[in-house]
């Protein structure tokens, strides 16, 4: 069972638990109803959500909340990152690991989409996951 929070930053700048949901699966169709859920309760489409970079849920707001920019929260990437490929690159991952971090702390659009291109030349198997879960706007 997954128990997600929804969040908000009121007029106060202050965080207030808005929503909660226990959910006994993690799907796009789920996710959807939820959001529809909340959606009809509060009239209101959030401007951003911060997510687990869950494609499911990236789905699942661009149906329901097609104006609603998802952010991946860097915490969670962090966390996956090792799960998902440190098998994949062995001995490379450490090197990874620091490329991986300088592409994303670019503070520009146009470097960062060309250290993105080059960490999946340099890294070609991670590039499955890193473009299904976390860039898959990119056409790389």
């Amino acid at each position: 069972m997954a128990l997600s929070f929804f969040i908000a930053i009121d007029n106060n700048m202050k965080s207030q638990i808005v929503a909660q949901v226990l959910m006994d699966r993690e799907t796009k169709d789920a996710y959807a109803w939820v959001f529809q859920c909340t959606l009809d309760a509060t009239g209101i489409t959030p401007k951003v959500f911060i997510i687990d970079a869950d494609p499911r849920m990236d789905a699942a707001i661009l149906l329901k909340y097609p104006s609603t920019f998802p952010i991946h929260c860097i915490w969670h990437i962090s966390q996956n990152l090792p799960l998902q490929l440190k098998s994949k690159l062995g001995e490379l991952f450490d090197q990874f690991k620091k490329d991986f971090y300088e592409c994303q702390n670019s503070l520009v659009e146009e470097i960062f989409e060309q250290k993105w291109s080059d960490l999946l030349v340099k890294y070609p198997n991670t590039a499955s996951y890193l473009k299904k879960s976390l860039y898959s706007q990119l056409p790389l």
